[in-house]
C-alpha cells in the first residue's frame, strides 16, 4: 500500500495521497487537551482527554471520501487492464526450458493470461552453432506474422511483451521487423538470480558508463560499426574477416554483463547508434556492417530504432567463436528498396 501510495503515478493515486494527507495533516489542527493524573507512581497514563475540532472532523470527512473515490477509481482501471488483449513475442535459439518462467512472469505482471507466440528455431543448432540460418530465417518471418496478426486483430488497446535468448542478428532483425510503432514491455533473462526481468529505468550512481562514438568511415561505400556491450569485441578477427573496411566503434567503458538492464543505458547507446549510422550515410556509406557482443534485449532494441527508411543498408553478423571464419554469416536487413531479408554467407579465405 506505502509503494502504491508513494510510487504509482496516476490519477487515482494522486486522489489517494491528497486523502491520506487529509486524514494524516489534519492532526495537526487537533484541539486537544491532555491530561495525565498519576494518583499513583506508575509510568503509564491513565487517562487520555481529547477534544476533536470540527476542522479536523471536516478534514477526516473530505479525506475519507478521497480515498474512496480513488478506490474505486483504481478498481475500475484494473479491471480494463485486466480485460485488455495481451500478446507475447518469446524466441528461443539454444535447448533450453526457460519459456515457462518466461509464461508465467509475463503473466503474473500482466494480471491475466498473455497469449504467447513461441519462435523456435533450436532445431537448426548443433554444438551451439546455428547450422540452417535460412531456414531459422524463414521460420521467424512466419511467426512474426503470426503475432502482428495477432495485434492487429484485437479491437482495442493491447498490451505487448518480449524476451528470448535469440542469435544477435534475429533479435535485431526481430526489432526492425515490429519497429517502434508498438509499446512494448521487454524482459531479458537474469542468469545471477535464474529468472526473468523487465528491462526499466534503474536510479544508480555507481553506474554511469561513458559511450562514445569513434567515426573511421569513408566513402567507399562499406563501413563496420563495431559495438562490445556485453563483451569486449576482437578488432582482430573484424579485420581478418573484413580486411578491405574501415571500422568505426561505439565504445562503452565500462563493459559490464549487467549494463543493459538499466532502461537509460539501453536508450543512450540507441542514439549513439542513430547518430554514427546516420554520419556514415552522409559521408559516402551505402552498407553498414554489424559486428554487435550484447545481450538479446540490446540487440532487439536497437533493431527497432533503426530507421529502416533513411539509414543506409545494414547486415548484422553472427558470431562463431570456433570456426575459422568468426563471422560466417550475417543477415541483411530489410531497408528501403529491400523487400526481403536475406542471409549473406561469408566465404573461406
Amino acid at each position: 500500500v506505502i509503494e502504491y501510495i508513494f510510487r504509482k503515478k496516476s490519477y487515482a493515486s494522486i486522489l489517494l495521497r491528497c486523502g491520506v494527507s487529509l486524514i494524516v495533516g489534519g492532526f495537526q489542527g487537533l484541539i486537544f487537551t491532555l491530561k495525565f493524573l498519576l494518583d499513583d507512581v506508575v509510568p503509564i497514563i491513565n487517562e487520555i482527554e481529547i477534544d476533536y475540532g470540527e476542522t479536523y472532523g471536516c478534514s477526516f470527512l473530505v479525506g475519507l471520501l478521497l480515498i474512496f473515490i480513488s478506490m474505486y477509481w483504481e478498481y475500475s482501471n484494473n479491471k480494463i487492464e485486466r480485460n485488455k488483449p495481451k500478446f507475447a513475442l518469446y524466441q528461443k535459439y539454444l535447448t533450453n526450458s526457460l519459456e515457462r518462467d518466461f509464461k508465467e512472469t509475463i503473466n503474473k505482471k500482466a494480471g491475466s493470461s498473455v497469449t504467447v507466440t513461441e519462435i523456435d528455431i533450436s532445431q537448426f543448432v548443433e554444438n551451439s552453432i546455428l547450422i540452417e540460418p535460412e531456414k531459422s530465417l524463414k521460420k521467424i518471418n512466419n511467426k512474426i506474422s503470426v503475432f502482428i496478426e495477432n495485434v492487429n486483430g484485437a479491437n482495442n488497446s493491447v498490451e505487448l511483451y518480449y524476451g528470448g535468448l535469440m542469435a544477435v542478428p534475429f533479435a535485431f532483425y526481430t526489432g526492425m521487423e515490429l519497429d517502434d510503432r508498438y509499446p512494448i514491455t521487454v524482459l531479458d533473462y537474469d542468469r545471477n538470480d535464474e529468472k526473468w526481468k523487465e528491462i526499466k529505468v534503474m536510479v544508480n550512481p555507481e553506474f554511469s558508463p561513458n559511450i562514445s562514438i569513434e567515426n573511421n568511415g569513408n566513402n567507399s561505400g562499406n563501413s563496420i560499426i563495431s559495438i562490445g556491450v556485453s563483451y569486449p569485441i576482437n578488432e582482430d578477427e573484424i579485420q581478418s574477416n573484413f580486411p578491405n573496411y574501415p571500422i568505426s566503434k561505439i565504445a562503452i567503458a565500462p563493459i559490464n554483463i549487467n549494463n543493459h538492464w538499466d532502461l537509460t543505458f539501453q536508450k543512450e547507446l540507441q542514439s549513439k547508434f542513430f547518430e554514427l549510422a546516420q554520419k556514415l550515410g552522409a559521408s559516402g556509406t551505402k552498407i553498414i556492417h554489424l559486428i554487435l557482443a550484447a545481450q538479446n534485449s540490446v540487440s532487439f532494441n536497437l533493431g527497432r530504432r533503426y530507421d529502416n527508411r533513411n539509414l543506409p543498408e545494414i547486415i548484422v553478423y553472427q558470431y562463431e567463436k570456433g570456426n575459422e571464419i568468426k563471422y560466417p554469416w550475417g543477415i541483411k536487413m530489410k531497408t528501403s528498396g529491400l523487400q526481403e531479408a536475406e542471409i549473406i554467407t561469408i566465404p573461406a579465405h
